[in-house]
């Protein structure tokens, strides 16, 4: 994965332009949430920036080893975001036949053979459904059911019924 203090993330595009803002917010992710809140959310840049209206950049690419790489040193402060924004990265990177960049595919494969680790050390937390669904899509995503990942991350709880009378039905 490309180091945080890398000059190459001022080379790589985001949704606003270049990435040299995202190691910065990965940074303050890792140390969210800290004793006094701060005033944004490292969250709603991060989402803002590497997945806009299902759009996804190659800074994107690039942040998804960190996130999981964070989600690990301290599983007992995941939440949904840390499986949903790699999932919907890699949902629109499937579904748009999106290519990682070279220099970044070794990092970013390597970050989803690992997911399901992360997966598994969030057994023993609290799920909600929107966590248990995104963990769920991030770990289908991983053993490479891109359908299903996808499906799970669209099924929220409004649609279910209608899922579960479509299924019944069909």
């Amino acid at each position: 994965m490309i180091p945080l203090d890398s000059p190459r993330w001022a080379e790589l595009r985001q949704c606003y332009g270049p990435a040299s803002n995202i190691p910065a917010l990965l940074t303050r992710l890792s140390e969210f949430p800290a004793e006094e809140m701060p005033l944004v959310d490292p969250w709603e840049g991060l989402w803002m920036s590497l997945y806009h209206q299902g759009s996804v950049y190659p800074a994107s690419f690039a942040a998804v080893p960190h996130l999981i790489r964070i989600g690990l040193s301290a599983p007992d402060r995941v939440t949904h975001s840390f499986f949903c924004l790699p999932a919907s990265i890699e949902c629109a990177r499937v579904a748009g036949k999106i290519a990682v960049p070279d220099d970044l595919r070794p990092g970013y494969e390597a970050a989803w053979r690992t997911m399901p680790t992360l997966v598994a050390a969030c057994v023993h937390c609290e799920w909600d459904d929107a966590f248990g669904r995104s963990a769920l899509s991030a770990l289908a995503l991983a053993k490479g059911f891109s359908d299903v990942g996808q499906a799970l991350l669209d099924l929220d709880p409004d649609v279910f019924p209608d899922f579960h009378e479509w299924i019944l039905n069909r």
